[in-house]
């Protein structure tokens, strides 16, 4: 019994051994096969794309192996879709539809579009260009496409979703490259460099366009907010904007690497921002703090309103919004959020061109810097801040003429205004015509000079509407050279030093400095010249200058009639002739020869009606001017008049539409049969 006994187990050993064998050897099979399907589906050579995609419950993960692309379902590793592409380097464009059916990519060695159903595996259309951005409804029936970007324009596409066919397109001027879509699908938002245009979602008609400091990307609406939204400006920062006010309402800045994607939570309440490096922040909007930083982050996406999805090292995680808040992060905000509304320095190439009888043609350039430094919080400058000015500049007319100078014109937040012009002409050129109206521009002498001129007001507010200072000018014109001819009855042809010093009373209430549209402007002036400057010139110089700007409800939104009245005077006999008062360009009637109408007295009044071309784009705009002038010896005292009128029409570009800080060119008309042709900064008034 024990043999056999032994017998049986033995007998058993053997067969549990054959069993065991056998089970191996299916298991081994079975991971051979499982590994071979895991390499059919996903190559253990391929590299993840950094712009994965995530959307919903349903993750998807774009992944690039060889000439193949694939939308890989992480949950079963298993390819939703295997695309052949016909180039080496990863897709133009890449995007999914929110409901995780749309697959869209861009092509550019086909230069053609390719539209995938991810529910089928198949593909739905081929459309003939690059997309650029691609915004789906919120109802899920059409796509919103900003395709075919070249230098000079872009286009911009409604498709429907069912047939992947166009609704409705247009145009766009310019290189558009982003674009966002809000919550109730009204209002559709893209930016053409540092343009940002809205328009109307069903007819695709412009409805306003804001010129910001620079170029803008990531555009995101406000879940909640129509009128909010939020983009990273050309320095790296995020910036939230009303469109309603056309201000920005908050700065963002914390990030060190280049934006990679921006989006607002759900609710609103937050702005979450990711960068190159993998820094990935939650921005507490209401609270202004950074409440949550992370590292190592390659895409982020949010599931439900409690939800935050982070892929770190390629590995989904689900973070509830309760987790993100850390304490450490609590008293960061005053350093990273910023309710500056302008920048502290705006530079603007200033182009010279001009043309003058005296001068001919003029080509130049100067550079106007702007200075913001406002505080909205400071009470000092509530009141009476204005932007702050410098302007070199430089410039050759063709008749020999060199020009160069430097204007300030600074605003203290104590209340101090200081301005100051110093300027340097060398083989100035110009005529002399006589006084009065017994000038005749037939009968002209041509003279050059070098001048030299130093010019400026200083003064202090003593309420916010009221300023008194102090006015100085000093200029050495050398002897004017009238050439061969004979300068015969020509005073004051040595040149020599003037130096003057007075009084300045000024009066100003206008709602803008650069763009006025309201209010008055009041400058009162004496000037003493003498010895006691050591002037080679002695007399008194008087001058009124009065502006009122009035908003009409015509034409577009911002028309405005602005008026000049303008008296200047000088009393004693020892003014030289080139100092006397004048009617010109430079003063208040545009279009008229500088010299031809100077006396010892001029007084003259202007008009202008300032205008856009459209509501929807303000930047460019025309004005429509007149003006009426005379000069005599004493206004008073047998004054036969004959004035000048002159007629013209100019057009306005906003070089900083946030300051209202215009380039100018006007062509005018006078009742004498002059034409002038006058460019330039700023407003003539």
């Amino acid at each position: 019994m024990l043999i056999s006994k032994q017998s049986i187990t033995a007998s058993q050993v053997y067969r549990s051994r054959k069993v065991y064998r056998l089970c191996v050897l299916f298991i081994l099979l079975l991971c051979w096969a499982c590994m071979g399907y895991a390499r059919l589906s996903i190559p253990s050579a391929v590299k993840e794309d950094t712009v994965a995609l995530q959307y919903g419950k349903q993750q998807y993960t774009l992944l690039r192996y060889q000439d193949q692309l694939l939308v890989v379902d992480p949950n079963v590793k298993k390819n939703v879709l295997t695309v052949r592409l016909s180039e080496a380097k990863n897709p133009y464009f890449i995007c999914t539809s929110p409901d995780r059916q749309w697959f869209i990519y861009s092509s550019k060695t086909d230069r053609l579009s390719y539209v995938y159903d991810l529910r089928t595996g198949t593909l739905k259309n081929i459309l003939p260009f690059l997309i650029e951005s691609a915004v789906f409804s919120t109802t899920g029936s059409r796509v919103y496409l900003l395709h075919s970007k070249s230098i000079l324009q872009s286009r911009l596409a409604v498709y429907d979703l069912d047939s992947w066919r166009p609704l409705i397109e247009r145009s766009v001027n310019g290189a558009a490259e982003d674009m966002a879509l809000n919550q109730k699908e009204t209002k559709l938002l893209f930016a053409v460099r540092s343009v940002v245009q809205v328009v109307d979602t069903d007819s695709l008609i412009m409805r306003t366009a804001d010129w910001e400091d620079g170029r803008l990307r990531l555009l995101t609406f406000h879940p909640i907010m129509d009128e909010l939204y939020a983009s990273v400006n050309q320095r790296n920062a995020i910036e939230i904007r009303d469109l309603a006010t056309k201000k920005k309402v908050l700065t963002v800045s914390g990030h060190d690497a280049p934006i990679t994607k921006l989006a607002y939570s759900p609710d609103g309440q937050h702005l979450i921002s990711l960068d190159a490096n993998g820094y990935l922040y939650t921005w507490d909007i209401e609270h202004r703090r950074r409440v949550a930083a992370f590292s190592a982050i390659s895409a982020f996406e949010f599931i439900d309103n409690a939800f935050l999805w982070l892929r770190k090292n390629q590995i989904w995680e689900k973070i509830a919004w309760d987790a993100l808040y850390q304490d450490k992060y609590e008293n960061d905000g005053d350093y990273f959020f910023s309710d500056k509304q302008k920048k502290k320095l705006n530079i603007v190439p200033r182009p010279i061109f001009a043309y003058t009888k005296e001068t001919n043609l003029v080509l130049g350039v100067g550079v106007n810097l702007v200075f913001n430094n406002s505080n909205p919080k400071d009470k000092k400058q509530q009141n009476y801040f204005r932007p702050s000015t410098l302007t070199p500049h430089i410039s050759y007319g063709f008749n020999g003429q060199f020009n160069v100078g430097l204007n300030a014109d600074y605003f203290n937040k104590d209340g101090w205004h200081f301005i100051n012009t110093i300027q340097f002409l060398n083989n100035n050129r110009s005529f002399y015509f006589g006084y009065g109206h017994d000038a005749d521009r037939d009968d002209r002498m041509v003279y050059y000079n070098d001048v030299f001129s130093l010019a400026g007001t200083i003064t202090k507010s003593f309420n916010p509407k009221m300023f008194i200072g102090v006015k100085y000018h000093f200029r050495k014109d050398n002897e004017l050279d009238f050439g061969d001819n004979k300068a015969m009855g020509v005073p004051n042809v040595s040149g020599g030093f003037l130096g003057g010093a007075g009084i300045v009373l000024q009066y100003d209430n206008r709602n803008d400095v650069f763009f006025p549209t309201t209010g008055r402007y009041i400058n009162l002036s004496y000037t003493h010249y003498g010895n006691w400057l050591r002037s080679d010139f002695t007399y008194q110089d008087v001058e009124v200058d009065y502006r009122s700007y009035r908003p009409l409800g015509i034409l577009t939104n911002g028309t405005t009639l602005a008026f000049q009245a303008l008296y200047q005077g000088v009393f004693g006999n020892d003014a030289p002739f080139y100092q006397l008062p004048y009617l010109a360009a430079d003063r208040i009637i545009r279009g008229v020869w500088r010299n031809l109408y100077i006396d010892k007295q001029a007084i003259a009044l202007q008009a202008e009606l300032r205008a856009g071309f459209s509501n929807l784009n303000d930047r460019y705009g025309f004005v429509v001017f007149m003006g009426l002038g005379d000069v005599t010896d004493d206004f008073l005292k047998h004054y036969s008049p004959r004035p000048i009128g002159v007629l013209g029409l100019g057009l306005r570009q906003q070089l900083i539409p946030r300051l209202k800080l215009q380039s100018r060119i006007d062509a005018s008309v006078n009742t004498r049969g002059d034409l002038g042709v006058l460019g330039g900064i700023g407003l003539s008034f």
